[in-house]
């Protein structure tokens, strides 16, 4: 993150993008639906905001998301802009139709740096489990995260948005899926940049798939 050349501190602009790019790969994969969301953002005055957001997904590839000096970054702003943020964020979190554990677990993070409080949390973010299922969707997540540490194909199963069950006709069916949603002509009204990620994630889902199938067929 580039910093203020007199304070040495993230500028505003790349602090709220550290943010972003931390809750879109939260989840180990991005959407175009999570872009779209992202977008927002270009709206609150500060200028565009997609480039950076596309330059810090790049670097959030290669190394962990530190959250915590970007928001310390954003902490003196306001509460119209934090809040503003915050339901950007939580936006992107649920673009693909569910918040996960990880999901929730990054955008809590950020929000109890910024000041918001549990019950702000779950105005953004809603239920952490479906009633009646409570304990059990987190031992099932927790079972498949530690599968996924263990194995690379289960890694990659998981990155395709598969269980560890899964044959190899759902590894087809879920690496078509995701090239499509990819394909860098539907991001390129959003710029260059994010053709290029889209590019580099279309590259990185050939190597997921070939590490699924193998898992599948085993």
């Amino acid at each position: 993150m580039d910093p203020n050349p007199t304070t040495g501190q993230p500028t505003l602009r790349h602090a709220i993008a550290r943010l972003v790019a931390a809750m879109m790969v939260a989840d180990r994969r991005l959407a175009t639906e999570e872009i779209h969301e992202a977008t927002r953002l270009d709206q609150i005055g500060l200028g565009p905001l997609s480039p950076l957001v596309a330059e810090e997904l790049q670097r959030a590839t290669r190394m962990p998301v530190d959250v915590g000096e970007a928001c310390r970054a954003l902490s003196g702003t306001g509460p119209a802009l934090i809040g503003t943020v915050l339901s950007v964020l939580a936006g992107v979190a649920a673009s693909d139709g569910a918040v996960d554990d990880d999901e929730r677990r990054v955008f809590t993070a950020i929000a109890e740096r910024l000041g918001a409080g549990m019950r702000e949390i779950r105005d953004y973010l809603g239920p952490s489990e479906p009633p009646g299922d409570t304990g059990t969707a987190a031992t099932a997540a927790a079972t498949r995260r530690a599968v996924a540490r263990d194995d690379e194909g289960a890694s990659a199963l998981r990155a395709l948005g598969l269980g560890t069950a899964s044959n190899a006709t759902d590894v087809d069916a879920a690496y078509l899926r995701l090239v499509e949603q990819f394909d860098p002509t539907k991001v390129a009204p959003l710029g260059a940049d994010f053709v290029v990620l889209a590019v580099h994630k279309l590259a990185a889902l050939t190597e997921l798939y070939g590490a699924a199938r193998r898992a599948a067929n085993g």
